[in-house]
């Protein structure tokens, strides 16, 4: 923040929650973002834009808690609410935001009994193999590469690196599956958007495989080690 030419200070603050450690609920962005807001409202007349915070809030994480991630989930706690964000460009991404409630509905937050905090390396693999396969096509990410060239090389890039292949169809499916579900928010169309957080939740187990760690039996959640000892 003061790199941006912001004013910093010092302040006491104590805090309490209820948020599991390492529940993968975005709570290490909700940490960011609040003390970059603390010093947007003490020390900057609460003047820093929330898309700012978030990029502060993404740069604390990348460059202090060495995990390689993007603008997403800092976005989604500095912004608020529902949004649809399209990052093709990183410093003026473009935002909507979705005034949104689906009655009879509500989020339960379950406690895993494990935590995410020691698999840093397995997150940072999901991007270096989305790299790989957009290097194949000369491009530095997929969204540079057609659609159609990707699905037309598909045996090759199997064979190549088959992870790497499901996850960069996970990401072209995935892109499509956001596109239908702001369409039904915006229509009100909440079995479609439903049938598209349901279709994202198996992409992501079966061909994203962030899940579970499948060659580390030791760091997987409590509740699949408890599921393999009773059916092997």
């Amino acid at each position: 923040m003061k790199e941006k030419g912001y004013n910093i200070g010092g302040f006491n603050i104590c805090l309490d929650s209820s948020i599991p450690v390492g529940a993968g609920v975005s709570s290490s962005a909700s940490y960011e973002v609040l003390f970059a807001k603390i010093i947007s409202v003490l020390f900057n007349n609460d003047e820093i834009s929330a898309f700012t915070l978030a990029t502060i809030a993404q740069f604390a994480e990348s460059s202090y808690f060495n995990k390689p991630c993007g603008l997403l989930d800092q976005s989604g706690i500095a912004l608020g609410g529902i949004n649809y964000i399209d990052f093709k460009n990183t410093t003026t991404p473009i935002i909507k935001n979705l005034k949104v409630k689906i009655k009879g509905y509500q989020f339960i937050l379950i406690n895993p009994g494990d935590d995410h905090t020691s698999l840093t390396h397995c997150y940072a693999q999901i991007k270096d193999d989305m790299k790989e396969i957009a290097s194949y096509f000369s491009k530095s990410v997929l969204r540079e590469v057609d659609e159609n060239d990707f699905y037309a090389s598909k045996n090759i890039l199997i064979k190549m690196n088959e992870r790497a292949y499901l996850r960069a169809e996970h990401y072209f499916e995935e892109n499509k599956r956001v596109a239908k579900a702001y369409d039904a928010l915006v229509n009100k169309d909440f079995e479609t958007f439903l049938n598209m957080l349901n279709e994202s939740g198996l992409s992501s187990y079966n061909k994203l495989k962030n899940c579970y760690v499948k060659s580390e039996d030791e760091k997987l959640p409590t509740a699949l080690r408890k599921v393999k000892e009773i059916d092997p």
